[in-house]
């Protein structure tokens, strides 16, 4: 009996300890990580909207699960356009995607800021060779699997279509949202 409660004192104490040192490292890596998100999402911004020399966050919305952020890009005191963050459910998982939208409705841009998608298949929306289709885009997207789409049409990442399909839908969702809050 003596040695049951040894063994679990000894344990209980190696629990308690090694618990406080995660704490602990949690607290003193939290601030630095969240510095580095911002960066991440400034330079993201800057990519998606470049015409804008500033970037302020409109706090006169309410963002949700799906809308995770709207910013205002400004030159002097000019809106030239919107970043519209959109979250979606791709094939592994939640895709953040950052839209940026002039003031005419027109895609500037877009930016995955987060994915779990399938190394070689889906992460491959992350490359420019996909991202840059969306560039001049405007009113409803759609996908397709021709060598060479018009206007409005994105190529399909072949045997991604599920990741395709949720890029596009929350690149819709922005374009929406803009449609309806922001022109």
């Amino acid at each position: 009996m003596k040695e049951i409660i040894k063994s679990g004192t000894v344990l209980l104490t190696v629990t308690v300890i090694a618990g406080l040192c995660l704490g602990f490292v949690h607290e003193l890596t939290l601030e630095p990580i969240e510095h580095q998100l911002q960066i991440a999402l400034y330079e993201s911004m800057g990519a998606v909207l470049p015409q804008a020399e500033t970037y302020i966050e409109a706090e006169d919305f309410i963002l949700t699960d799906t809308f995770f952020n709207l910013t205002r890009g400004k030159v002097n005191d000019d809106v030239v356009g919107y970043v519209v963050g959109v979250s979606s459910s791709g094939y592994s998982g939640i895709i953040d995607v950052l839209v940026g939208i002039d003031t005419d409705g027109v895609i500037q841009g877009i930016s995955l800021l987060r994915h779990t998608e399938t190394p070689g298949l889906g992460a491959k929306a992350a490359l420019p060779e996909f991202t840059g289709q969306f560039a001049g885009g405007y009113g409803a997207l759609r996908t397709t699997r021709s060598a060479s789409p018009s206007q409005n049409e994105i190529m399909v990442i072949t045997a991604s279509t599920i990741t395709t399909d949720a890029i596009v839908l929350a690149v819709n969702d922005a374009l929406s949202f803009f449609e309806a809050y922001l022109r």
